[in-house]
């Protein structure tokens, strides 16, 4: 059996032993979202749903790195422990703590940037590992925006390594996709866990690893599945710069999946919709793998 379906094999039996014992843990954690005030009306209903869902999908990954993936397990663990950990305080610990909502913005974006200097001195400080270490901290922030509806996340994460699975053989990328296919199941609408950001951080990090454990240099096919992602990041901030130079908004609302909501389409139209473009942009990627392969 080949390396790459050893670790999805591993990681998708240890993710589905865990999610069980997990999610009986977080209900007695009382690890349980609150949702914004500011929120769609139609998420109002889901306050009281677990929220740290990721630890297990994590949890898995780990495993299945440690068994496969030994030569990158460094570097892995400190995506997986440096970014979880952020996103444990913000979706746990400080509500426990203090009573607020979670981090602030600037704290938790300090906090990133500390984990991608520490990523930056393993691998060897110089200017490719911080631009390495850049693109972790921006697909973190792209990908936890990308997390806001039932389903949504994880099945856009799947996707969008299908490419990097097929050509790059990539052991990473299975690993995750292993793993998220059972919390897939319980995040599946109605949702009955949220990754939360402690999943959200360090797999779009991950996600930025095997984005840069790719030909991303010299070929174009790496990035149309990033595309959503970096998208759904980008539209927030531009969407601050109208509100406070123009005093209106270009969009419904950000992260962009919400404006969907507020023109009255359903949960479910919206995440098949998202999804959908996520495969044609696999589709364009496997297109353009396949003439990258035909010149070697």
């Amino acid at each position: 059996m080949p390396e790459e379906m050893r670790s999805f094999w591993t990681a998708f039996i240890a993710s589905a032993l865990f999610a069980y014992p997990w999610m009986r843990a977080m209900r007695v954690m009382n690890a349980v979202s609150e949702t914004y005030a500011f929120a769609p009306e139609s998420h109002q209903s889901k306050s009281g749903t677990p929220n740290v869902g990721g630890v297990f999908v994590l949890a898995a990954i780990l495993i299945a790195a440690a068994v496969w993936i030994r030569g990158a397990f460094t570097e892995i663990s400190i995506i997986v422990f440096g970014f979880g950990i952020i996103g444990f305080f913000d979706d746990y610990l400080i509500k426990r703590l203090t009573g607020q909502r979670g981090l602030r913005w600037k704290t938790k974006l300090a906090a990133q940037i500390v984990v991608g200097l520490v990523f930056c001195v393993v691998r060897g400080f110089n200017w490719e590992s911080a631009f390495a270490a850049f693109i972790l901290v921006t697909f973190a922030n792209a990908y936890n925006f990308t997390d806001g509806l039932d389903g949504l996340a994880a099945s856009l994460m799947i996707a969008a390594l299908i490419p990097f699975a097929a050509l790059q053989s990539s052991a990473l990328a299975m690993a995750i996709i292993g793993a998220l296919l059972p919390f897939l199941v319980i995040n599946a609408p109605p949702a009955k866990c949220f990754m939360g950001d402690v999943g959200a951080l360090p797999l779009g990090a991950l996600f930025g690893w095997v984005l840069l454990s790719s030909p991303w240099k010299t070929e174009l096919w790496p990035w149309p599945p990033a595309a959503i992602f970096l998208i759904e990041l980008v539209l927030v901030p531009v969407q601050i710069l109208a509100v406070k130079t123009i005093k209106r908004k270009i969009f419904p609302a950000t992260p962009i999946h919400h404006s969907f909501e507020l023109m009255g389409w359903p949960e479910t139209r919206i995440v098949a919709a998202f999804v959908a473009a996520q495969i044609v942009l696999g589709a364009i990627s496997l297109s353009l793998i396949a003439d990258w392969s035909a010149k070697r």
